[in-house]
């Protein structure tokens, strides 16, 4: 119980404020080969903000706001629903989920280990890249985007109308129907790639 103590006593989260903007930091004590520390942190913000998220270990989730969003989790998963605006993630180790999503000019997923789920609509600039994982998107009909897509090793599987060049690792064309709504740009290195409707 002493020890218990001690390490309760040595977790921190510190919150300062400056030039308009909060940081929030949580840290905890180092640790023996049978003990575990951490800290879960819940945020109310409001619904429009710039967030700035560094995660060392544990999972990510946004849900409900709108604005600017960058996320850098080097293990742990990353999931986000109800979003607009712009979002900048990187997920080392550990899946990305983006559900409802209206994005505005700017989507960025680099994913090094675990599945990319995204459902709904993409940026007019969207980048995804996986090196060991599969990307499985969904984007609502009536939507077309630009599209350069590469699987190094792995199935890519388009179930929505496409007109272009493709082989069975790689497709530069256009999907979807109506208006171009933006450009697409698609890689995995090692998993497969699937693009269907909402």
């Amino acid at each position: 119980l002493r020890r218990a103590a001690y390490l309760l006593d040595q977790i921190t989260v510190e919150t300062a404020v400056r030039d308009g903007r909060t940081q929030v930091v949580g840290r905890v004590p180092r640790t023996r080969d049978n003990e575990q520390v951490s800290v879960d942190l819940f945020l109310t913000v409001p619904r429009e903000l710039v967030a700035d998220l560094k995660v060392n270990l544990g999972a990510v989730e946004v849900r409900d706001i709108s604005g600017t969003l960058r996320i850098d989790n080097d293990l742990g998963s990353v999931k986000i629903s109800n979003f607009q605006g712009n979002a900048f993630i990187q997920a080392d180790l550990g899946s990305v989920e983006i559900f409802e999503a209206d994005f505005a000019d700017n989507l960025q997923v680099v994913a090094s280990m675990g599945d990319v789920n995204i459902r709904g609509s993409l940026a007019r600039s969207s980048i995804i890249e996986n090196r060991l994982g599969a990307v499985s998107l969904a984007v609502p009909e009536g939507e077309a985007y630009e599209l350069e897509a590469s699987v190094d090793l792995g199935s890519l599987d388009v179930r929505v109308p496409f007109d272009g060049d493709r082989t069975s690792d790689k497709a530069t064309g256009t999907i979807g129907s109506g208006e171009i709504h933006g450009q697409l740009s698609l890689s995995v290195s090692l998993g497969s790639l699937g693009i269907d409707y909402l």
